[in-house]
């Protein structure tokens, strides 16, 4: 089921490779695969970046707070992509 409805779409990149050959630098939001503490314990996870752009005046993404639990990160995507991207959840458009 969609959570959300996005006004326009946002571009998006993601790796599992520390050397970014998928390169999350050059996407809207960025997801890097990655490692973090969540109650003592090393759990897979996803640093974000955000603001990558490949239009006219190139930028890359930069790093968003530190990285996220993959059991975390829809809500925290959620959240970005409501407060950043102008997205609605879908309770509110009903």
């Amino acid at each position: 089921m969609r959570r959300l409805v996005l006004p326009q779409a946002v571009r998006s990149r993601w790796t599992g490779y520390p050397n970014a050959c998928g390169q999350p630098y050059r996407g809207e939001i960025g997801l890097m695969g990655a490692k973090a503490r969540l109650d003592g314990q090393m759990e897979e996870a996803a640093k974000i970046f955000l603001g990558g752009s490949m239009g006219v005046e190139p930028q890359l993404a930069a790093l968003h707070g530190t990285a996220v639990p993959l059991s975390a990160l829809p809500d925290v995507l959620e959240t970005l992509l409501v407060e950043r991207f102008g997205a609605r959840r879908r309770s509110q458009t009903l």
